[in-house]
């Protein structure tokens, strides 16, 4: 009878210890599954934000140089303000790129070409940083 019951005890903690294995592994998984998921979606939303940016930044300079010193069109306001929302004042390059949209709404003939290539210096710089936050995240190191 002893052996039969030490059986059962062994098979007792195996069918224990197997669980409790089973568990571990599981909640391992979802977790590192969520990482993953969270870390494509992140990438995904950045990824979306930097073509956004880029086209509203583009369409934003192109018409503002066919309007010179004369009206703006609605086209050129509708993409000043996709980028001024997108904008997030309490980052250093974002309040820049914002100062030199505002410097364009005033801007002539004159100062046009040295307030675009401002834009464009400040916004490679922004556009590279997010850029470089998209891979980090999609390597799983971004920000949780």
């Amino acid at each position: 009878m002893d052996s039969e019951i030490t059986a059962a005890i062994i098979a007792l903690c195996g069918v224990v210890l197997s669980t409790g294995i089973s568990l571990l592994i599981a909640f391992l998984s979802r977790r590192y599954n969520y990482h993953s998921l969270y870390a494509e979606i992140v990438s995904k939303s950045r990824n979306h934000w930097l073509n956004e940016m880029r086209k509203n930044i583009s369409t934003m300079l192109a018409e503002a140089c066919k309007a010179g010193d004369n009206y703006k069109s609605n086209k050129y306001y509708q993409s000043q303000n996709q980028v001024l929302m997108r904008l997030n004042t309490k980052e250093p390059l974002h309040v820049m790129l914002k100062k030199q949209i505002e410097l364009l709404e005033q801007c002539n003939s004159q100062n046009y070409k040295n307030i675009k290539k401002n834009i464009i210096k400040i916004s490679e710089v922004l556009l590279k940083r997010e850029w470089e936050r998209v891979k980090k995240e999609a390597k799983g190191k971004g920000e949780k």
